[in-house]
């Protein structure tokens, strides 16, 4: 039983990195795609990019009128609101750490919180981590759900 899921796992695995080498192989179709020359940066250039790339710029400078998933988030949102929201997380993860405050219930919730409330990550979102999560685990199979559940359907 044992080898027979490690090959299924194998052949799981191997199936998905072949799809990923196709989709990530280039376009051409007979153009020739220009080459694209290096342009070097200095050091605050760089670190700057790197600034403006981070969900810390997100949160110091929010874009008004930002459109997220199809939903307009306002400048709250997307600062303060996800800051109150991270604390709330951690005040969570203390309950359910320090406290033994049914930690079985809040150490996922905070968790789930704080994924979910870092910006640019898009870990909640339908193509994100969580959102993945739920469509594998909940959506499709209620594989998550079964656990505990003695009614059988």
């Amino acid at each position: 039983m044992k080898r027979f899921l490690l090959v299924l796992i194998t052949l799981v695995c191997f199936s998905f990195l072949q799809a990923n080498a196709q989709e990530m192989q280039p376009q051409t179709n007979g153009i020739k795609q220009e080459q694209q020359q290096y342009q070097p940066k200095s050091i605050g250039a760089m670190f700057h990019n790197f600034y403006e790339s981070t969900g810390l710029n997100a949160f110091l400078n929010p874009i008004e009128g930002k459109v997220f998933h199809g939903h307009v988030l306002s400048t709250f949102h997307q600062s303060f609101g996800r800051v109150t929201m991270i604390l709330i997380a951690f005040l969570l993860f203390y309950l359910a750490i320090a406290k033994g405050f049914e930690p079985l219930l809040l150490l996922p919730i905070a968790f789930g919180g704080l994924l979910a409330n870092i910006p640019i990550a898009d870990i909640a979102g339908p193509h994100g981590f969580l959102g993945v999560l739920f469509n594998m685990g909940i959506a499709d199979t209620e594989l998550f759900l079964g656990i505990g559940n003695t009614h059988i359907k």
